[in-house]
């Protein structure tokens, strides 16, 4: 699996980057697959960049929500692998007590568990948001990437998410 190339700002959201409404939402929809296949990486840095401003600017409360969150995660872990637990002599207890602990400090800091689904929610959806105003004019090197394309994360992602994305980018309506 490769990343996609990071491409210029210009091209992303410059001089040279054209944005409308989509006609329709069946038109939108294909916009956006292309946009996000074609510029994975451009949106993955500024989601990364977002979520990690917001952090530092929330860092005890963002850090607070993310330790809970991880342990809540560790505890689900736990549980699933409980006969691992449950044969150590005090496995029941210590299960109960992570369980305590877990649900403690996710109901104290709910609020920060909330501020990190919030900033990452707000960067995705802005990357969403460009990729479905954003006109593309940039056929010519998504059909010469079809093949290269597939092997990304964002690829492999929408596949997960939509089905019909192999047949998107084989059609010959991908090269337009």
């Amino acid at each position: 699996m490769e990343l996609a190339p990071l491409r210029n700002f210009d091209e992303f959201c410059g001089r040279s980057a054209r944005f409308n409404l989509p006609e329709s939402a069946q038109k939108a929809d294909e916009r956006m697959k292309k946009n996000v296949l074609y510029y994975q990486t451009n949106y993955l840095l500024i989601i990364t960049s977002l979520t990690f401003l917001l952090w530092l600017a929330n860092f005890a409360e963002a850090t607070g929500g993310i330790f809970s969150v991880v342990l809540l995660v560790f505890t689900l872990i736990q549980f699933d692998q409980s006969s691992n637990v449950m044969s150590h002599p005090n496995g029941k207890q210590i299960l109960l007590g992570l369980t305590l602990f877990s649900v403690a400090a996710v109901l104290f800091f709910w609020r920060s568990i909330l501020l990190v689904t919030l900033m990452i929610l707000v960067s995705t959806l802005g990357c969403l948001a460009h990729a479905a105003l954003r006109k593309v004019n940039i056929a010519n090197n998504l059909a010469s990437m079809k093949n290269k394309i597939k092997s990304t994360p964002g690829f492999k992602l929408i596949n997960k998410l939509d089905s019909h994305l192999y047949a998107l980018v084989d059609s010959p309506a991908f090269d337009r």
